[in-house]
């Protein structure tokens, strides 16, 4: 089901004025990515502020059925400052929302978000009902849509995979979690720990302005490094003060899937995508970064910028990404020694490959082989 028709069938079954499709990314944080008649300026004001007063949103992900948009704010949608100053100059008076499961990256989570204006009534049950059963077929659709785009990075198996069903974990200004718990509680119990030890450092630091830093690494009970990026608010309206989102990052197979059809809804994060197409293919000759950025017509100062704070990876960790999962691939099927698979990844020689691999996994080569084997064994 294409974006276009999704909407069409939407529509037909529950008329509304507008919509948007929502989604959390990697960088900590909410942003458009699909929309349909959207007004003029709705888009660009959410990813200025927007996103920060969307409470709809969060209320949604946390939810297996629709909810009206009055429910998440008590009442007091109206009055809520992004919302309450978008709605009357495009007479809506009547919102809804639904959680979707992975609308762009898996373990990614977003919503759903229908309009009405006065004209069109208020969403009754009925259509509260046809929407979640919307979302399901819709969830269905994505993860059919995703599954089909074939990734030549697809190949760690399972148990080795930095993988949970949703990647995303906000806390609030009392390190309360508020997205992401039953994930969390399902993690290995050091690296779950050290999630929300992180998250309190994270709060604690935090003071008058946001922080944003460029990713951690927290080991789990093996030593393996996970890393995350860390996203913090001094003030996140939505949750009614500080926040702290610690985002699992994707796998290179996640980056490499995306398209930028995924982000029709911003054409600047479309343009970006395109990259890391280039990136996922060029990594083992080391491409610079004008390379990089001149593959997306982009000067490489403000394409590093924009890249980074939009997507929430530099173009130097995406790189080293690449290296290191094709370098855990080799090690999987021990077809090369170790002085070849530095050569096959790109790293100048074998003991650079030790340097890099054991900094960015917090294992040597060969111990990472030796628990990988273990485990997938044990799976």
């Amino acid at each position: 089901m294409s974006i276009d028709s999704m909407f069409e069938k939407l529509c037909n079954a529950i008329p509304f004025s507008f919509a948007t499709v929502i989604s959390t990314l990697p960088r900590g944080g909410l942003q458009v990515v699909q929309q349909h008649q959207l007004p003029d300026g709705w888009a660009r004001a959410y990813s200025r502020t927007g996103h920060l007063h969307d409470r709809i949103s969060l209320h949604a992900m946390n939810n297996e059925s629709a909810r009206r948009a009055d429910d998440a704010f008590g009442g007091n949608w109206h009055r809520s400052s992004f919302f309450g100053e978008m709605m009357p100059p495009h007479r809506i008076q009547h919102g809804v929302a639904v959680g979707l499961d992975s609308p762009v990256l898996p373990g990614y989570p977003g919503a759903l978000h229908l309009y009405r204006t006065a004209e069109l009534g208020a969403f009754d049950d009925a259509a509260l009902n046809r929407l979640t059963h919307f979302s399901g077929e819709l969830i269905l659709s994505l993860h059919k849509t995703h599954h089909a785009r074939s990734s030549d990075w697809d190949y760690l198996p399972e148990g080795i995979r930095h993988d949970a069903p949703n990647k995303v974990f906000l806390f609030n200004s009392d390190a309360e979690i508020l997205t992401g718990a039953a994930a969390l509680a399902d993690l290995d119990v050091k690296l779950r720990n050290s999630i929300a030890a992180q998250a309190l450092i994270e709060l604690n630091h935090l003071k008058d302005c946001n922080k944003t830093s460029d990713r951690v690494l927290i080991p789990d009970s093996q030593g393996d490094h996970w890393a995350f990026r860390v996203g913090g608010y001094a003030d996140y309206p939505a949750v009614g003060g500080r926040a702290v989102y610690l985002s699992m990052q994707p796998q290179v197979a996640d980056w490499s899937s995306l398209q930028s059809t995924d982000f029709a809804a911003d054409p600047e994060i479309a343009r970006l995508v395109n990259a890391i197409s280039f990136m996922t293919r060029e990594y083992h000759r080391g491409p610079t970064l004008h390379e990089i950025a001149k593959s997306v017509h982009l000067s490489p100062f403000h394409f590093h910028r924009r890249f980074t704070e939009l997507l929430g990876i530099t173009p130097k960790h995406l790189l080293l990404d690449c290296q290191i999962e094709r370098a855990k691939r080799e090690l999987l099927t021990r077809n090369l020694e170790l002085a070849e698979v530095a050569k096959a990844c790109g790293f100048a020689h074998q003991s650079h490959f030790t340097s890099r691999f054991k900094q960015a996994t917090g294992l040597t080569p060969t111990r990472w082989r030796r628990l990988a084997g273990e485990t997938v064994r044990a799976v």
